[in-house]
C-alpha cells in the first residue's frame, strides 16, 4: 500500500486502471508522477505501470497550463509543456474508440519530428477536470 498511500486517486477508467498522482523524490528533486496503475493479484493493492509521466515538481504549473489549454487547441494539435526533462512532455486531444480523450505523454525526436512514447497517461477528455484537481491536491506547495 505503500506505492498509493499519499497519492491522489484520478480516475477509475473503464479498463479498471486507475491512475494515482503523487510528490516523491528523486536525487534530492521533488518530482511530480503521473502514472497508471494495475491490479496484480486479489488484494486490491494497486501497483504503478510503466505508463505515466514523471517531471521536475517545480514545473506543475507549466503541465497544469497545457492541460487546461487544450480544451480550446483542435484536436490531434499537441501543447509542448514546457519542462525540464530529456523526453519533452505533451498534452493532446484525440479520438478513441468515439471518445474525446486527453493524454499526456513524454515524446522523443524522430530525426526533426516529434513522436509519442508509451510513457504516458490517457483518459476520457471529460476527466481533465479531475486530472488538474488531483495535481493541485498532490502538489499544493508548487502551485504558484
Amino acid at each position: 500500500m505503500d506505492a498509493v498511500k499519499d497519492a491522489v486517486l484520478v480516475v477509475q477508467d473503464e479498463a479498471k486502471s486507475p491512475i494515482f498522482v503523487s510528490v516523491g523524490e528523486y536525487r534530492k528533486v521533488p518530482r511530480l508522477d503521473v502514472r497508471h496503475y494495475y491490479y496484480p493479484d486479489a488484494s486490491g493493492i494497486p501497483a504503478p505501470t510503466k505508463k505515466g509521466v514523471n517531471l521536475p515538481a517545480e514545473d506543475v504549473m507549466a503541465l497544469l497550463d497545457a492541460i487546461e489549454a487544450i480544451e480550446a487547441a483542435e484536436t490531434g494539435d499537441p501543447i509542448q509543456v514546457d519542462v525540464d526533462v530529456r523526453n519533452p512532455i505533451f498534452v493532446s486531444r484525440s479520438m478513441y474508440r468515439g471518445s474525446l480523450r486527453l493524454d499526456v505523454r513524454h515524446y522523443y525526436d524522430d530525426n526533426g519530428r516529434w513522436q509519442p512514447t508509451r510513457k504516458g497517461i490517457s483518459l476520457p477528455m471529460a476527466e481533465r477536470e479531475q486530472l488538474a484537481t488531483a495535481i493541485r491536491t498532490a502538489a499544493p506547495g508548487f502551485i504558484e
